[in-house]
């Protein structure tokens, strides 16, 4: 995981370079060099010894800025692709990130970055963790895997049971405490939004109140009007027919402007019903039912 390569001292700032990059998809040049403290130009110097070991395969491929603002974004080409494969002894097909998707990349490497300057290097290495959207994927599914066994070794089977269910983003764990995580860049429309939401609010209703996978959605997006639209959303979904009657509690769902949300995992609770106001209570006001 991130936090585990960025504290191994055995590790050569190359390879932590290119593990890094492949646990988070995309980075940017200020953003590794914050990550794996170290200059700008150490890191601009790292990419580039790499990718003169091999002019037609790259080890890393680099992408103009989010909106041509700031620095270019960094995944890994095909040769850091084979090394790390080869580290972490797996097999996974290479695949380029889409050039869409350089914002929501950026953004959820920013998370990570606030949250290690916040804590201090220490203190994030000792309680931190941040896993990426395969990994949180697979942490979230891990009770149906339990509850399904042998069969779910099955690829058609397991696909198929996983029709539906929700990818969270990115699973944050400070010390005890543990949040699924959702970026938002203002780019879906309120049908997809709705859709993750409803996809959430489905698989809690087969998760037991003791389940692992039975944590808070922490939203962040890129504006107040969005977290106002976000929760718009949620109290029309709460209103559908097909929630009224849950079998097991729904999710807790807590939404920030981007940079808001460092405080909430740190510990220090927000109002889940306004984005900007610290709590003045002992409770969080979370958007669960008021069932009748």
């Amino acid at each position: 995981m991130v936090i585990e390569t960025l504290s191994n001292e055995e590790l050569e700032t190359q390879e932590k370079l290119m593990l890094v990059v492949y646990y988070l998809g995309m980075a940017d040049r200020h953003q590794l060099s914050k990550l794996l403290n170290l200059s700008v130009y150490t890191i601009d110097q790292a990419i580039s010894k790499l990718n003169k070991k091999n002019k037609e395969e790259k080890h890393f491929i680099s992408l103009s800025a989010p909106f041509n603002r700031g620095p270019k974004m960094y995944q890994l080409g095909p040769a850091g692709w084979d090394w790390v494969m080869g580290w972490l002894e797996e097999d996974r097909k290479y695949y380029e990130r889409s050039d869409a998707q350089k914002r929501h990349y950026r953004g959820m490497t920013d998370i990570l970055v606030r949250l290690l300057a916040a804590m201090g290097r220490e203190e994030a290495f000792n309680n931190l963790r941040f896993y990426n959207t395969n990994d949180a994927t697979e942490l979230f599914l891990y009770p149906w895997q339990v509850a399904y066994g042998e069969e779910w070794e099955d690829r058609k089977f397991r696909q198929e049971k996983c029709k539906g269910m929700p990818k969270p983003d990115f699973f944050i764990e400070n010390g005890k405490e543990g949040w699924w995580g959702e970026f938002d860049t203002r780019s879906e429309g309120p049908n997809r939004i709705k859709g993750k939401v409803r996809q959430y609010y489905r698989a809690f209703n087969q998760l037991g109140e003791r389940s692992r996978s039975r944590k808070p959605i922490v939203w962040v997006t890129t504006s107040d009007s969005r977290v106002r639209d976000m929760k718009s959303w949620l109290e029309d979904i709460k209103k559908e027919p097909e929630f009224q009657d849950m079998k097991n509690p729904p999710p807790d769902m807590f939404f920030f402007v981007e940079g808001e949300e460092t405080r909430f995992f740190l510990g220090q609770k927000y109002d889940a019903c306004s984005s900007t106001s610290p709590l003045t209570k002992a409770t969080t006001c979370s958007l669960k039912h008021s069932y009748a």
